[in-house]
């Protein structure tokens, strides 16, 4: 299959808005960074649907993916509904440090992660810490969304469960 042929099909479901293109966001014109967009579904039971695994339990690969579309879903509807100028976008470096969504605000930046596991990693937050320094001096509130049962502190990075996080965001505490 031609690649403009896979283009075609990404964009029918954008059309019948079924998915939508996650844009790279560049910091500075002369950093190398990704320039290719991320594709995410409407809905992260489409996915697996799609992929014909609705009957099986998500496998632990698939539950980083499904997560993350469910995050990213929920920050877009929020924006849509609260803040319809503001852009969601990803950023990711040349050396795959990368942060699964980015918002420019008025007030800044807010940053979020999100990872499957049950237990959050110091690692886990590099491309926020990154993100924070390439930032500096301006203001970045940097999230950590994961599985696990208590929120914590990681430096600048506030870590939430994910019910935690979805109360925070569609109460305006986060964005």
């Amino acid at each position: 299959m031609g690649r403009t042929t896979v283009q075609n099909y990404f964009e029918i479901l954008v059309d019948t808005l079924l998915g939508y293109w996650l844009q790279p966001w560049k910091l500075k014109p002369g950093n190398k960074q990704v320039a290719h967009p991320k594709f995410y579904l409407f809905d992260s039971g489409v996915a697996r649907a799609l992929s014909g695994r609705v009957a099986y339990a998500p496998t632990p690969e698939e539950c980083g993916p499904l997560l993350e579309t469910v995050i990213g879903n929920e920050i877009r509807s929020y924006l849509e509904r609260h803040h319809p100028g503001w852009r969601m976008n990803f950023w990711r470096t040349h050396d795959e440090v990368e942060v699964d969504f980015l918002v420019e605000t008025d007030w800044g930046y807010a940053a979020v992660e999100v990872k499957a596991s049950s237990t959050w990693r110091n690692q886990y937050g590099l491309g926020l810490r990154r993100l924070r320094e390439e930032l500096a001096p301006r203001e970045v509130r940097t999230f950590g969304v994961f599985r696990g049962p208590q929120a914590a502190k990681f430096g600048e990075i506030e870590v939430l469960p994910v019910g935690e996080f979805l109360s925070k965001l569609w109460s305006g505490r986060v964005i």
